[in-house]
C-alpha cells in the first residue's frame, strides 16, 4: 500500500488536500481543542483509505504543473465548501435544539 501511495503521490496529495480542508472546517474538529497533528493524521488516514477506489476510477492527473496546482486549489475549495455546509447543518440543528 505504501508503495502505491509513493508511486501515485500526486493523486494522494489531491485527495489529501480535499480531506484536510474538510477536516479543518468541519464542526467538532475545527476547534482549538483538537491538535493540528491529529487533524493532519486523520486527514492522511482518510485519504489513504479512499485512495484505492479513486485510483481505480482513473482520476486524470494533468501533465503540467500549473494545471495541477489549479486542480489542487479546486480540491481544497471543494473540501472547504463541504466543511462549511456541514457547519451550517450543525448550526441549524444546534439552533433547533435550543428551541425545544
Amino acid at each position: 500500500m505504501l508503495n502505491e501511495l509513493a508511486r501515485n503521490a500526486d493523486l494522494f496529495f489531491l485527495i489529501f488536500a480535499r480531506v484536510f480542508a474538510l477536516v479543518e472546517t468541519a464542526p467538532l474538529l475545527s476547534g482549538d481543542s483538537v491538535p493540528q497533528s491529529a487533524k493532519a493524521g486523520l486527514a492522511a488516514l482518510a485519504a489513504a483509505v479512499v485512495f484505492p477506489w479513486i485510483r481505480e476510477s482513473g482520476y486524470a492527473i494533468p501533465p503540467d504543473a500549473l494545471a495541477y496546482v489549479g486542480l489542487a486549489v479546486g480540491e481544497a475549495l471543494i473540501g472547504l465548501a463541504l466543511g462549511f455546509f456541514l457547519s451550517a447543518v450543525y448550526a441549524a440543528f444546534t439552533t433547533a435544539g435550543q428551541f425545544f
